[in-house]
Protein backbone atom coordinates (compact mmCIF):
# COMPACT_ATOMS: atom_id res chain seq x y z
CA UNK A 1 0.00 0.00 0.00
CA UNK A 2 2.86 2.51 0.97
CA UNK A 3 4.59 1.67 -2.72
CA UNK A 4 1.29 2.35 -4.75
CA UNK A 5 0.85 5.76 -2.47
CA UNK A 6 4.44 7.00 -3.32
CA UNK A 7 4.06 5.89 -6.74
CA UNK A 8 0.81 7.74 -7.31
CA UNK A 9 2.20 10.84 -5.42
CA UNK A 10 5.10 10.73 -7.40
CA UNK A 11 3.00 10.62 -10.86
CA UNK A 12 4.45 7.09 -11.84
CA UNK A 13 1.16 4.60 -11.34
CA UNK A 14 -0.39 5.50 -14.74
CA UNK A 15 -0.39 3.04 -16.84
CA UNK A 16 -0.62 5.67 -19.93
CA UNK A 17 2.90 6.77 -19.29
CA UNK A 18 5.55 5.59 -22.08
CA UNK A 19 8.99 5.84 -21.22
CA UNK A 20 9.74 7.02 -24.98
CA UNK A 21 7.62 10.26 -24.66
CA UNK A 22 9.42 13.44 -24.54
CA UNK A 23 9.25 15.53 -21.90
CA UNK A 24 8.74 19.65 -21.75
CA UNK A 25 11.86 21.57 -20.22
CA UNK A 26 11.21 22.81 -17.18
CA UNK A 27 11.48 26.80 -16.59
CA UNK A 28 14.42 27.95 -15.80
CA UNK A 29 14.82 27.98 -12.36
CA UNK A 30 15.91 32.26 -12.33
CA UNK A 31 11.95 32.90 -13.27
CA UNK A 32 9.22 31.99 -11.45
CA UNK A 33 5.51 32.43 -13.11
CA UNK A 34 2.53 33.41 -10.54
CA UNK A 35 -0.16 32.85 -12.44
CA UNK A 36 -3.38 35.34 -11.47
CA UNK A 37 -7.21 33.85 -11.76
CA UNK A 38 -10.08 36.47 -11.33
CA UNK A 39 -13.32 34.70 -11.41
CA UNK A 40 -15.37 35.98 -14.64
CA UNK A 41 -17.88 38.28 -12.36
CA UNK A 42 -14.93 40.20 -11.51
CA UNK A 43 -13.74 41.16 -14.59
CA UNK A 44 -14.85 44.12 -16.04
CA UNK A 45 -15.30 45.83 -19.45
CA UNK A 46 -13.26 48.89 -20.15
CA UNK A 47 -15.38 51.73 -20.69
CA UNK A 48 -14.20 51.90 -24.14
CA UNK A 49 -13.36 48.48 -25.50
CA UNK A 50 -11.42 50.11 -28.50
CA UNK A 51 -8.37 51.49 -26.79
CA UNK A 52 -6.60 47.97 -26.15
CA UNK A 53 -3.14 50.25 -24.88
CA UNK A 54 -5.04 50.80 -22.14
CA UNK A 55 -3.03 49.41 -19.12
CA UNK A 56 -6.35 47.83 -17.73
CA UNK A 57 -7.67 45.70 -20.57
CA UNK A 58 -7.36 41.86 -21.26
CA UNK A 59 -3.61 41.70 -21.38
CA UNK A 60 -4.43 41.86 -17.65
CA UNK A 61 -4.62 37.48 -17.91
CA UNK A 62 -1.12 37.26 -18.69
CA UNK A 63 0.94 35.10 -16.37
CA UNK A 64 2.83 38.05 -14.24
CA UNK A 65 7.14 36.32 -13.91
CA UNK A 66 9.48 37.58 -11.67
CA UNK A 67 12.80 37.72 -12.97
CA UNK A 68 15.71 37.59 -10.19
CA UNK A 69 17.57 39.89 -12.44
CA UNK A 70 14.72 42.43 -13.27
CA UNK A 71 15.03 45.79 -12.63
CA UNK A 72 12.17 46.74 -10.85
CA UNK A 73 10.45 45.61 -7.48
CA UNK A 74 7.02 46.71 -5.76
CA UNK A 75 7.21 48.46 -2.09
CA UNK A 76 4.12 47.15 -0.23
CA UNK A 77 4.81 48.60 3.15
CA UNK A 78 7.42 50.74 5.60
CA UNK A 79 7.76 50.08 8.97
CA UNK A 80 9.51 51.64 11.49
CA UNK A 81 9.73 48.94 13.82
CA UNK A 82 12.47 45.79 11.69
CA UNK A 83 10.64 43.42 13.62
CA UNK A 84 7.54 44.15 12.62
CA UNK A 85 8.86 44.28 9.04
CA UNK A 86 10.49 41.01 9.16
CA UNK A 87 7.11 39.25 10.33
CA UNK A 88 5.78 40.65 7.33
CA UNK A 89 8.49 39.59 4.76
CA UNK A 90 8.60 35.86 6.46
CA UNK A 91 4.07 35.79 5.70
CA UNK A 92 5.19 37.12 2.42
CA UNK A 93 7.64 34.33 1.88
CA UNK A 94 5.07 31.59 3.35
CA UNK A 95 2.73 32.60 0.43
CA UNK A 96 5.10 32.26 -2.20
CA UNK A 97 6.36 35.93 -2.86
CA UNK A 98 9.74 36.36 -3.20
CA UNK A 99 9.77 38.94 -0.56
CA UNK A 100 12.48 40.88 1.08
CA UNK A 101 13.21 44.24 3.19
CA UNK A 102 15.42 47.12 2.60
CA UNK A 103 16.73 49.57 5.41
CA UNK A 104 15.88 53.12 4.43
CA UNK A 105 16.04 56.75 6.10
CA UNK A 106 11.93 56.10 6.78
CA UNK A 107 11.91 52.80 8.02
CA UNK A 108 12.49 49.41 6.70
CA UNK A 109 10.61 48.94 3.13
CA UNK A 110 8.87 45.51 2.13
CA UNK A 111 9.29 44.95 -0.75
CA UNK A 112 8.41 42.06 -3.70
CA UNK A 113 10.30 41.40 -6.64
CA UNK A 114 11.84 41.63 -9.14
CA UNK A 115 10.62 42.32 -12.51
CA UNK A 116 11.95 42.61 -15.97
CA UNK A 117 9.35 45.34 -17.18
CA UNK A 118 8.05 47.87 -15.61
CA UNK A 119 4.63 47.08 -17.22
CA UNK A 120 4.55 43.49 -15.44
CA UNK A 121 5.89 45.07 -12.06
CA UNK A 122 2.56 47.71 -12.04
CA UNK A 123 0.09 45.05 -13.32
CA UNK A 124 1.62 42.70 -10.00
CA UNK A 125 1.39 45.76 -7.72
CA UNK A 126 -2.21 46.83 -8.99
CA UNK A 127 -4.22 43.24 -8.16
CA UNK A 128 -1.76 42.96 -5.19
CA UNK A 129 -2.91 45.56 -3.78
CA UNK A 130 -6.54 45.11 -4.80
CA UNK A 131 -6.66 41.88 -3.03
CA UNK A 132 -5.01 43.54 0.28
CA UNK A 133 -6.20 46.65 0.05
CA UNK A 134 -3.05 48.22 0.79
CA UNK A 135 -1.43 50.77 -1.84
CA UNK A 136 2.02 50.09 -3.71
CA UNK A 137 4.99 51.90 -5.11
CA UNK A 138 7.42 50.83 -8.53
CA UNK A 139 10.70 51.69 -7.18
CA UNK A 140 13.94 50.70 -9.40
CA UNK A 141 16.26 47.90 -8.66
CA UNK A 142 18.91 50.53 -8.89
CA UNK A 143 18.02 52.76 -6.71
CA UNK A 144 18.03 50.36 -3.23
Amino acid sequence: MLACTVLWAGGCADGGVREDKRVPEPEPASRREIVILTPADSVVAPADASDASDAGDASDTSPVFFDPDGQFTIQVGVYRDAKRADQKVRELKDEGYPAYSVQSGAGVRVRIGYFSKHTDADRFGRIFAKDRGVEYWIAQRANE
